[in-house]
């Protein structure tokens, strides 16, 4: 910039033909102006460039997770917007004061609405002791979370899907396609598959995928695939032998694979059941008087989701997703009000197996259960997820720090994105197994629990195995001399860590040994941390931030474009680790929410009504 400034400079001289006396005359302004181009210079450098992160690392199918196009086009205004069923259901008998078990006037409305209709419920109280299979496109919609309450009763499910039992085996190799990027598969016959239905995608383990099986007792199928084949993905059939994607024996798949799949590929192919298009909207949902694992079942699901739905009295899992694809909970407040270490030891919102390309997103959870948020719970194989801009607070356990939100719990999830959280901690505990290939970003994880006093209290914890994280732009730590160890270390317990990583499951610290991807479930880990990415985080041990590369700034979002509407007037991105300040929940809008019980200023006409503070907090 310099060279050139002093080249126009010259230029201009010639231009402007000076006479010898004037170009003398002016040479002290020319020095003058050339300290002042310096200056400047170093006072407001060029823009650092934005990191990019190698593209075998990530997926850029982040973008399209959640029900394909959008669940608004079914809600009113929107361009596929489903119309109201003429009668709701007390029309056919349901009781509204509570009463009397609504159960059979629910299933009564459901059958008498039309395909791609509402199923109104209105203001009132609604007991559901029984079990409701939803059927396809169809909307249960209520008059509000402070109007409409759904009484959850019983040990069971109260609203499941059906699903094929025994779980389907790899049944069909695949003999071309199986590369990353690819959403084209070649098989010798595809006439078992059936478009419009799911199949699971699966290799024989790569030499970094692993299971735990002694944590298993007898041992599991894992869902059909195989303690062999844990690397599993599971999609959607758009279409079969269609010459636009080389006829006979292809299948078009509705997500890109993300990794290569070369080793042995073989499809398990979902033909019996399948449940699309069905929306809960608008209510509360009072689990009182509920130990179902959980309320709402999603088994064998594609495009289902539920948006301001609330959860109050939480004893077990409010929603437990298996075999899902492209769902999404939205705006969803989840609540518990048993003690620490009381109540159900169990998970909250949970993608328990094969639940891939769904989305997460603008929740808020207090007390929500054991991980309130939990990716892989036992089975694994969660793939393509993201989970964004949740408010989880007042995470409660027994003796050591629970995971806040968890990556891992079973075995093998990749490519999971976790963006935008305001949470205590993330974990991937390893305890039934591997994961790999997941984003970190944006996120506050504070590493202290605000409701007990735990041992190992960290910010992030990777357990052996999690192996190639991304983790990029965080915010980590708690001020104040709280957080003051980078990385933990030897064998007793430590808090006011930031990264926990390597150690065999989440909180063992009595090791075997140690090694780089190691066999043996008992060793430490080394390819945890090596594999890593750790990048542009700010942490209150350092304090500052730690690069490892001189790219400094950090795309604002993976999966969005630009700031959505329901972010209002709050600054976006939510969580800048150049600028950290003291992170507040009131910086995403479901912690704002959950503080002011308003949306946040500037979006709108879709504020929850005055009582969803009270709900949440108080629950």
């Amino acid at each position: 910039m310099k060279f050139e400034l002093n080249n126009l400079l010259a230029a201009n001289l010639v231009e402007d033909a000076p006479t010898a006396a004037m170009i003398v005359a002016m040479k002290p302004f020319r020095f003058l102006l050339a300290i002042l181009v310096e200056v400047l210079l170093v006072a407001a450098p060029l823009r650092a460039a934005t990191y990019t992160i190698d593209s075998s690392r990530i997926t850029t199918e982040w973008a399209a997770a959640g029900v394909p196009g959008g669940f608004q086009q079914y809600r009113p205004g929107g361009a596929a917007a489903r119309p109201v069923f003429s009668h709701d259901v007390v029309y056919y008998g349901a009781d509204a004061t509570g009463v009397a078990d609504s159960t059979s006037a629910f299933s009564a409305a459901m059958s008498a609405c039309p395909s791609g209709q509402v199923i109104s419920i209105p203001a009132g109280t609604f007991k559901i002791a029984g079990r409701i299979v939803p059927h396809n496109s169809k909307t249960w919609r209520g008059a509000g979370t402070a109007s409409t309450t759904i009484m959850a009763y019983g040990g069971d499910s109260n609203f499941y899907s059906n699903s094929e039992w025994p779980v389907v085996s790899p049944t069909l190799t695949v003999t071309g396609g199986a590369t990353a990027g690819s959403t084209v598969l070649t098989v010798a016959d595809a006439s078992t598959i059936i478009v419009g239905h799911q199949v699971t995608l699966s290799q024989l383990n790569p030499s970094t995928v692993h299971a735990y099986t002694a944590n298993y007792g007898g041992g599991p199928n894992w869902n059909g695939h195989g303690a062999t084949r844990l690397n599993a993905i599971t999609f959607m059939v758009v279409r079969k032998n269609n010459a636009l994607d080389g006829g006979a024996g292809t299948i078009k798949l509705d997500h890109a694979l993300p990794i290569d799949m070369r080793g042995t590929p073989m499809l398990s192919i979902w033909a019996q059941y399948i449940s699309q298009g069905v929306g809960f909207e608008d209510m509360t949902v009072d689990c009182t008087h509920s130990a179902a694992s959980g309320i709402f079942n999603p088994m064998q699901v594609d495009s289902w989701w539920f948006y301001h739905v609330n959860f109050i009295h939480l004893y077990r899992r409010p929603i437990m997703f298996m075999i899902a694809t492209n769902c999404t909970v939205e705006h969803c407040d989840m609540a518990s009000d048993r003690a620490p270490g009381a109540g159900a030891n169990t998970e909250g919102l949970d993608f328990y197996d094969d639940v891939c390309w769904s989305l997460v997103q603008n929740c808020a959870m207090n007390n929500a259960g054991y991980t309130m948020i939990m990716l892989g719970d036992w089975g694994g194989a969660c793939v393509g997820n993201v989970i964004a801009y949740n408010y989880c607070t007042n995470e409660t356990g027994v003796t050591f720090a629970p995971g806040a939100v968890g990556g891992n719990h079973g075995a093998h999830n990749m490519f999971n994105l976790w963006e935008g959280n305001y949470a205590q901690n993330y974990e991937s505990d390893g305890y039934y197994g591997s994961d790999s290939y997941c984003t970190l970003a944006r996120n506050y994880f504070s590493g202290q629990y605000n409701r007990a006093t735990y041992q190992e209290e960290c910010a992030i914890v990777l357990g052996h195995w999690a192996t190639n994280y991304n983790i990029l732009g965080n915010i980590l730590g708690t001020g104040s001399g709280y957080s003051t160890i980078y990385e933990a270390s030897g064998g007793s317990a430590q808090n006011g860590v930031i990264y926990r990583l390597a150690y065999p499951t989440a909180y063992n610290r009595s090791a075997g040994g140690s090694g780089s991807n190691p066999s043996d479930p008992t060793y430490t880990d080394t390819n945890v941390p090596a594999s890593a990415i750790r990048h542009a985080n700010y942490d209150f041990a350092t304090p500052g931030q730690v690069f490892v590369s001189t790219d400094h700034d950090i795309p604002s979002s993976y999966y969005l474009s630009s700031k959505p509407a329901w972010f209002g007037n709050l600054t976006w991105p939510a969580f800048d680790p150049s600028n950290p300040g003291t992170p507040t929940p009131a910086q995403i809008p479901a912690g704002y929410r959950f503080t002011n019980g308003v949306e946040p200023p500037g979006v709108g006409t879709t504020q929850p009504p005055a009582n969803a503070k009270t709900q949440i907090q108080s629950s």
